[in-house]
């Protein structure tokens, strides 16, 4: 009788917890776009696995290599975010394209890398982040003060979250190349008018398509 009721609560112990993580990737995965995604992210991340610490980050153009944090959790709270440079910290691996998880002993894995000792860090899991066509963007992570009972439950959580957040880094940066794009227009443009609006000959500016996209006053 006792085994059997062991049992029934460890069975209904571990539906609770799918569903409390279910609803936690559910609300995750909901969320406004842009800054707000990302911390909702990892946020809701945090609470699936009850863990210390998430966050989302993108690795930075430029010599050395750095990861930008776009997004962070600390014990309860959304936290500012900063900037860390890779060599030597655990997302290292990450960024070549492969899973790292450290059950326990992440300290003593990466020595100097100071954060995790500013963290108290115990464990660590990390996760790359793809865009559409399988460049690499970035990574969300994990970390705890204690040791993970089950890596593998943290792989396949932060995996589901890796999609949404790859999507969403990809998008910020096209809406920014375009947005660069119309910018450097806009400046041709003016540039344009400036030099040449006055002149008494007439002046286009086609696209290899014959289409004019700018002309002065005589050609008008």
């Amino acid at each position: 009788r006792q085994f059997r009721t062991h049992c029934l609560l460890h069975d209904i112990s571990a539906r609770v917890k799918v569903e409390r993580q279910r609803e936690e990737m559910m609300k995750g995965l909901s969320a406004p776009l842009g800054d707000a995604f990302f911390q909702s992210l990892v946020r809701h991340l945090a609470r699936a696995l009850e863990i210390d610490f998430a966050l989302i980050g993108e690795l930075t153009d430029g010599s050395p290599a750095q990861i930008k944090a776009l997004a962070v959790y600390a014990r309860g709270e959304i936290r500012e975010i900063f900037s860390y440079p890779l060599a030597g910290a655990p997302c290292e691996t990450v960024v070549a394209g492969s899973r790292c998880s450290i059950a326990r002993g992440i300290r003593d894995a990466f020595p100097h890398f100071t954060l995790l000792t500013e963290l108290e860090a115990e464990a660590y899991s990390g996760t790359p982040l793809f865009d559409s066509s399988g460049r690499f963007l970035g990574i969300i992570a994990i970390l705890h003060s204690r040791p993970l009972k089950d890596t593998a439950e943290a792989e396949a959580l932060l995996q589901v979250f890796a999609s949404r957040a790859g999507s969403e880094i990809e998008r910020l940066q096209v809406e920014k190349a375009l947005l660069e794009s119309s910018e450097r227009y806009r400046d041709l443009s003016r540039r344009f008018e400036v030099l040449f609006d006055g002149m008494p000959d007439a002046l286009m500016l086609l696209t290899p398509e014959r289409q004019v996209i700018w002309a002065n006053r005589k050609a008008a």
